[in-house]
């Protein structure tokens, strides 16, 4: 890792602030239709979910829609009614404050990726941050994406501070990010167990673990995290008599694991409705549904691996023939299979420098990320979560191949060679 102190020019971030806003609002300007608003104000799916949330909670009807639910963390539907009580119900306004946090977002990429390698790479991670079109497309559709990408570098960025600072300050800063994080999008409670193994990590790195130097600040972070969700976990005993972060889960995991199906589909969310939910509460529901995909696993033991190896692949972009025609067509590639490309190779000079802690960094995020996304979902807005840090690495592979004394040369060579001397 870089020996970066966190200080930078404010100058520069708001360069690339402005730079950021000015993509999204170049975006924005050019009329287009968005996913889950198919007329302008008219909201469907889980879109409309988190605005129903919303409206009851400016009305005074508390969080819920469709009825009480757990489904859905709160802190969208929150953000939405922040802006429904001071606005109206202007969606205009909610997409011009996404794409302000999007724009901010960027300033974080810029921040964690010089920690992690330096100036250059913290300049290239930002800029596929800025062009990357579902980061740019999201930061105007009325979901949680945008929300969970400002609040997830942020966790980062507060955690990496904590730790090169080693201030219990930003352990309980970074634990209510973290905190706030998981209200958004209960599946980024693996962002604990990363944060936890790569602080035990550093530490014996350093040579510096000691159970106080470990366990107080981890108490302190986790302490920070559970605090934070504590009234969203009453609620739901209080509503449910159970706790839960989200039941989300078990609408993806049953018609995963189910060889009538394979992936969620509205088939199956009716037939799980009339065989699990009928006359019961959502806790209640979401226990059977649990119940019964673990009798589906251990009947069908085969489709679960085949069909969880299947969607690992499609959760990467890990496709066969695809990846043939690329190697035809190489003009077709994609701003993503260029970074995962790159990213691929820089994961494997950590290995080869033999930089350890970031390899170990980086490797948690991959197998964290995936092992939760693995049994149960194929959608990339789940890896978009972290595709910015998949940008870092591959920034971090560019920048390595033109410091190289060969590439540096290059120009001179081509200057003094033949060819130009005709």
């Amino acid at each position: 890792m870089t020996n970066f102190k966190f200080t930078s020019s404010w100058k520069f971030l708001i360069l690339i602030f402005f730079i950021s806003l000015l993509a999204r609002l170049v975006y924005f300007s050019v009329p287009r239709t968005y996913p889950m608003e198919p007329q302008p104000g008219i909201l469907i799916s889980d879109a409309s979910d988190y605005d129903e949330g919303a409206v009851n909670l400016v009305s005074g009807e508390g969080y819920k829609f469709g009825g009480w639910r757990a489904e859905k963390p709160p802190l969208y539907s929150f953000f939405l009614a922040g802006h429904y009580w001071l606005f109206g119900r202007n969606l205009m306004i909610v997409k011009i404050t996404q794409a302000f946090l999007a724009s901010t977002t960027t300033v974080f990429i810029f921040l964690i990726g010089r920690y992690l390698f330096g100036n250059k790479v913290g300049i290239l991670a930002s800029i596929f941050h800025i062009i990357y079109l579902p980061y740019l497309q999201y930061s105007f559709i009325i979901m949680s994406e945008t929300l969970m990408f400002f609040l997830i570098t942020l966790s980062f960025y507060l955690f990496l501070r904590a730790v090169n600072s080693k201030s219990l300050h930003y352990f309980i800063f970074s634990g209510v990010a973290v905190g706030l994080t998981i209200l958004t999008k209960s599946s980024a409670i693996v962002i604990i167990a990363i944060f936890s193994f790569w602080f035990f990590i550093r530490l014996l790195s350093e040579k510096q673990f000691t159970l106080r130097f470990f366990f107080l600040p981890l108490t302190v972070f986790l302490l920070a995290i559970f605090l934070v969700n504590t009234p969203w976990l009453v609620r739901n005993w209080l509503l449910f008599r159970g706790v839960t972060l989200s039941t989300v889960g078990a609408f993806a995991t049953w018609p995963a694991v189910n060889p009538k199906y394979g992936y969620w589909n509205p088939d199956a969310q009716y037939e799980m409705h009339y065989y699990f939910g009928q006359g019961v509460d959502e806790l209640t529901w979401e226990k059977r549904v649990y119940k019964d995909t673990f009798r589906l696993i251990k009947t069908y033991p085969i489709f679960f691996i085949s069909s969880s190896v299947n969607r690992l692949k499609l959760y990467w972009g890990i496709d066969s023939p695809r990846i043939l025609y690329i190697v035809k067509n190489p003009t077709s590639i994609s701003l993503y299979e260029i970074e995962i490309f790159f990213a691929a190779f820089g994961f494997i000079l950590l290995f080869i420098k033999k930089k350890w802690l970031t390899f170990w960094f980086f490797l948690l995020i991959i197998v964290f990320f995936s092992i939760s996304n693995m049994p149960t979902t194929t959608v990339p807005r789940y890896r978009w979560q972290i595709d910015w840090l998949l940008a870092i690495l591959a920034s971090y592979t560019i920048v390595v191949i033109f410091s190289t004394k060969l590439v540096k040369k290059t120009p001179s060579l081509l200057k003094n060679s033949n060819y130009f001397k005709k």
